[in-house]
């Protein structure tokens, strides 16, 4: 099976960060910087391999593409949306036993990197996450409870902001003082979940 979606959002009244400086004070607050817009593409699939002899195995995927636009109150550019994603990769693998009441797979998903950044008046930070992926095994035992274990983050993806700092003005009048590169993850976690009805 074969899904496509194409959509485009007219934005009205975008929120943000506008500047609300005094004469001695750097400073901003949310508010409206006018008119934006978003649109993509959206690519789902599916496939059952039966004709491999397989039809326990299901595999699905997606591609998702995406871009927007708004105007920088503060650098007056055309700009992405406040951390605007570029778009995923998403990739999943299910097997069913049913003679054995099992079944096992994995998710994993890949975020396109890259200017997914946020704007505010005296610094603009850049985010990147790693590749996030899941695996599970779910069987049906006694009394009809099916237990299921996960584990979570396998890859242990790491979540990444980038900062940039400005001094004596804001980021269109001041000077790049610092940049400040921070990265951090989770690690795995494992989960055991039992689930039935009584």
């Amino acid at each position: 099976m074969l899904s496509t979606k194409l959509f485009y959002h007219d934005l009205s009244d975008v929120i943000d960060k506008v500047d609300v400086s005094t004469a001695t004070t750097i400073q901003s607050a949310n508010g409206n910087i006018g008119d934006g817009e978003r649109y993509g593409i959206n690519l789902d699939a599916s496939l059952r391999l039966g004709f491999l002899g397989a039809p326990g195995i299901l595999v699905t995927s997606g591609l998702q593409l995406e871009d927007s636009s708004v105007t920088d109150p503060f650098l007056g550019i055309d700009r992405r949306l406040r951390q605007g994603g570029r778009g995923s990769f998403r990739l999943g693998y299910r097997h069913d036993l049913p003679v054995h009441s099992l079944n096992y797979g994995f998710n994993f998903n890949h975020s396109f990197k890259g200017n997914r950044k946020a704007f505010d008046v005296d610094k603009i930070e850049d985010y990147n996450s790693g590749d996030f992926m899941t695996t599970f095994v779910e069987m049906v035992g006694p009394m009809g409870l099916t237990y299921r274990f996960e584990t979570m983050n396998l890859l242990t993806g790491e979540r990444c902001r980038e900062r940039s700092r400005y001094l004596g003005g804001t980021i269109a009048t001041g000077y790049l003082n610092e940049i400040e590169d921070s990265c951090s993850d989770t690690g795995i976690k494992y989960a055991i979940k039992i689930r039935g009805t009584f």
